[in-house]
This record gives C-alpha cells, sequence and structure tokens, in this order.
C-alpha cells in the first residue's frame, strides 16, 4: 500500500472549490453508492439509503469516523463473485466523474484532479488491508455506539421514530424527532403527553426502525435547548428481543382497592395493583400460599364496577420483594364480565389520559 498514514482522508477533506463545495454534492455521491449496490445481495435487506449517506459523511465531513463499520457492512453483503475494490471502483468512477466535470472552464485543476484520484488509489488499497472476516460490525461498536450511530442516521433522514412509555400502566405512544446526537447522548422532540410519561418513568423506549435493528431503551431527563424542552437520553440498552407490547391494556385502579382471593377454604385479603382483560396482579405484604396454577376465585368489591364481581382465575407468576409480595393471574372471563371489563379499561384509560393532560 501506498499510504499507510491515511492521508487520503485529509484530500477527501478539502476537495471542495469555488464550482464544488462538497456539502451540495450529497445527493450525487449518494447517488454514486445506490448505483454501486447493484453488487449487493438481493436478500441483504439493507438500508441503502442510510448506508450512502454514512459512507459519504465518513469519507467526506466527519472523515475517518467509522468507515470500516461501513467498509465491513458492505464487504459481507456483496454478491460473489464481486470484491470490495469491485464496489469501491465503480463508487469512485461516478463521484471522480462529477469531480472532474466541475473544473470545466476552471483554469489550474488537474493538480487537484490528480491529487484527489491518487487518494481514491489509497483508500481502495486501505480498504483492501482489512480482514472482514474478523473485523465485522458487531466487534467494532459497542451496543451503546450502534444506537447512537443509528439514531444518527434516522435524524440526518429527518425520519420520525415511534417512542413508548406507560403511564399508571396506560401505553403512551407517540412520533418522536431526532435532534441532536453526540457521542454518548441523543436528545429527542417528543409529544407534550410523552415527556410527562417519561419524565415519570426516567426511561423511554424507542421501537426498532431500519437502520436501527433491535427496540432500545435508554436513562432519560428534560433539558433545554434552544428555547425548547427536549428529552436527553443517555446509557442506552438495546433489547435483543423485540419489545413485549401487551395486547391488553393494564390499568391501575383510581384509589386502593382491596380484593379477595377465595381458594378451598381459605381467604386472602390482597390490594389490587393493576388489572387487564387479560388478568390481574396484586400485592400484599404477607405470603398467599397457593401454588401457581392453580385454579381460583377473585372476588372485586362494588367500588370498581358499581357491583360485586368475582372472576375465575388461574396464579400464574408470583414474585418476591423486600416487604411485600406480587402474585399474577390470567382471568377466565364469560362474555359479559369480558364487557364489563373492557368497559371499566376504557374508562380508567381515559380518565390517567385527562389526568397526563393536566400538567400540560
Amino acid at each position: 500500500m501506498k499510504n499507510n498514514n491515511y492521508d487520503f482522508y485529509t484530500v477527501f477533506a478539502d476537495i471542495s472549490h469555488i464550482k464544488y463545495q462538497i456539502e451540495l454534492h450529497k445527493e450525487s455521491i449518494k447517488r454514486a453508492f445506490k448505483h454501486s449496490s447493484e453488487l449487493f445481495l438481493n436478500s441483504s435487506g439493507l438500508d441503502i439509503d442510510s448506508l450512502s449517506s454514512s459512507m459519504y459523511k465518513a469519507l467526506f465531513i466527519d472523515t475517518n469516523s467509522n468507515t470500516r463499520t461501513i467498509l465491513s457492512t458492505i464487504f459481507h453483503n456483496l454478491k460473489e463473485p464481486f470484491t470490495l475494490e469491485n464496489f469501491l471502483s465503480n463508487y469512485f468512477y461516478i463521484v471522480v466523474n462529477d469531480y472532474i466535470e466541475s473544473f470545466y472552464n476552471l483554469r489550474l485543476g488537474w493538480k487537484r484532479i490528480s491529487k484527489f484520484t491518487a487518494a481514491v488509489e489509497d483508500f481502495i488499497d486501505w480498504s483492501q488491508s482489512i480482514d472482514y472476516r474478523v473485523e465485522d460490525t458487531q466487534t467494532l461498536l459497542s451496543d451503546e455506539e450502534r444506537a447512537i450511530s443509528s439514531l444518527e442516521m434516522i435524524r440526518e433522514k429527518k425520519v420520525k421514530i415511534t417512542v413508548l412509555n406507560t403511564y399508571q400502566g396506560v401505553p403512551i405512544q407517540y412520533k418522536a424527532s431526532v435532534i441532536h446526537t453526540t457521542d454518548s447522548t441523543v436528545f429527542l422532540k417528543v409529544h407534550p403527553i410523552q415527556e410527562l410519561a417519561a419524565r415519570s418513568q426516567k426511561i423511554i423506549y424507542i421501537l426498532a426502525i431500519a437502520p436501527l435493528e433491535y427496540d432500545l431503551f435508554a436513562q432519560v431527563k428534560a433539558v433545554k435547548y434552544k428555547g425548547h424542552t427536549l428529552l436527553e437520553l443517555k446509557e442506552f440498552n438495546i433489547l435483543k428481543g423485540s419489545l413485549f407490547q401487551r395486547q391488553s391494556v393494564r390499568v391501575q385502579p383510581k384509589s386502593d382497592t382491596q380484593v379477595q382471593l377465595i381458594y378451598d377454604k381459605l381467604t386472602y385479603k390482597v390490594q389490587l395493583f393493576d388489572i387487564s382483560l387479560g388478568g390481574l396482579a396484586v400485592v400484599t405484604s404477607k405470603r398467599v400460599d397457593i401454588d401457581k396454577f392453580t385454579s381460583l376465585k377473585i372476588k372485586i368489591p362494588d367500588t370498581l364496577f358499581n357491583k360485586e364481581v368475582i372472576f375465575n382465575a388461574i396464579i400464574v407468576q408470583s414474585s418476591h420483594f423486600e416487604n411485600s409480595e406480587k402474585y399474577h393471574f390470567k382471568l377466565n372471563l364469560t362474555n359479559s364480565q369480558e364487557t364489563l371489563l373492557s368497559r371499566y379499561i376504557i374508562k380508567r384509560q381515559n380518565e390517567i389520559i385527562q389526568e397526563l393532560k393536566k400538567w400540560l
């Protein structure tokens, strides 16, 4: 390799001239990438637009930022018998051709053209010196770095993401915009109701959208940025499995509600934690001596449904805490009970949303 000091990055960062400002040629350079992407596997599922934007930025704007990661992604998605050299040659043929055309009617352009083409040759030589079989995208970046890098791609594309919180058991889910990113933080502009729910939970979930491969959750706090309130996200965690979305909304009662667990000749008085069409959870300071998967009855007082109701249920999970126990039950509802419970959940959900809106 002719150049092992990465001098090609210096050349790439300084190719602009009076008739060729690199910031104004982003779209033409992205088209060069898309044309070269004909060499990719048909089933690769890559977000070509995001990858081309990242390539443009890494080569010409924020040079040497994550070039190896991008090249590794390209390498692992090429059709046989094509090589990375084939891809980069096609890519730079188009870029260099546009660059040469920009010098028409200008004097002394050949020195700059020669310098640029030499840097391209050095870059392609260097790209072939990397062992991509060992150094792939998963080992180059931490989970947090990959998350922030993906969110930066989303910011550049001006695409909205979907974020999720819960408030008293009710899912709060709106679209949000990525406003700013740093090496360790991301700033989001979210719906006012989402902001309140996120501040209450002190975390926020981000649902996967290309190039995000997985759902995320992050620590959150509200900050002022250029006169606006944004959410500052830190300590990103990738959820390897898709974020569990409950099929039924779970709501917490408006006030403390004591229910009875009835099993055989035993009755336990416990506190209702939340309830949905699929089940309910209770908490108590005393241990409930009922085995897992046991069938029992749960008596709900008239304060919830304006009449006393008895559900058939099965205990499915228990959790032990320092000073309390929590038990989860699956409900076996009759048609009339399902209608009654549905009406209560809708009513309670609306009450919770209205409670949030009072803080706006």
